[in-house]
């Protein structure tokens, strides 16, 4: 075999070891766990009974305006604030990630929350509980979004459920439709939000900026003077 055609038969036999390497089946790195038969069970309703009949006057008070929604966690409603060291950020997260709102009331356009609704049974009477209710109101009048408590009973008047939510949908009622609650960015839908001018000839000044920025870069115009290239 002159050397020609040993060079042509070694790469051929490096092409098919490296064939076959590649058309070798990868182990998978993750691990599947096999599961007993009675590992789960069904939970039968997403409601205690209580929680039931008050979803269902807390639904009929409620205008076509809003939407309500129930078992929602805290942490899809508030969130640290954005500037704390990891360490900080991550202890107050901590504090929400497990907990949630009996119910939330949205406004049906923009689903911008309007308040979340605790619904106190006597359990709420135990110490863990108040200290947990006291936490909860005080996160939420942080984050500026209001928290109400309402007792459990066994019977509801429907006007007084409505007296106790009723400032917090007036306000998105009174509201202008002509002036939406929340503006969405017309580059890529993302929530305008208000930021303030870094720029030396503007600094401090507020304007309204896309909240994806920096991938997304748009100013209201309406709202700023030139603030771009924050």
């Amino acid at each position: 075999m002159d050397s020609t055609n040993l060079l042509i038969f070694i790469v051929l036999l490096f092409i098919l070891v490296l064939s076959k390497a590649l058309l070798r089946p990868r182990k998978s790195k993750v691990k599947s766990e096999t599961l007993p038969d009675n590992a789960y069970q069904e939970i039968p309703t997403l409601f205690t009974p209580a929680e039931r009949s008050f979803y269902g006057v807390l639904e009929n008070v409620l205008t076509d305006d809003f939407v309500l929604f129930g078992k929602v966690r805290v942490a899809d409603v508030i969130k640290p604030k954005q500037g704390l060291s990891k360490k900080v950020w991550g202890s107050l997260f901590n504090k929400i990630s497990r907990k949630h709102f009996d119910f939330v009331i949205c406004d049906k356009k923009y689903l911008t929350v309007i308040c979340a609704v605790e619904l106190n049974d006597s359990s709420h009477d135990k110490t863990d509980r108040e200290n947990r209710d006291k936490f909860l109101a005080d996160a939420m009048y942080s984050a500026g979004i209001p928290l109400v408590f309402i007792t459990a009973k066994r019977n509801y008047v429907a006007s007084e459920v409505r007296a106790a939510i009723e400032p917090y949908l007036k306000k998105i009622q009174d509201h202008s439709e002509s002036e939406p609650l929340i503006k969405l960015c017309p580059k890529c839908s993302s929530p305008l939000i208000e930021r303030t001018s870094k720029k030396a000839e503007h600094k401090g000044e507020m304007f309204l900026g896309c909240s994806a920025f920096p991938k997304c870069r748009f100013i209201d115009k309406s709202k700023e003077t030139n603030a771009e290239g924050i």
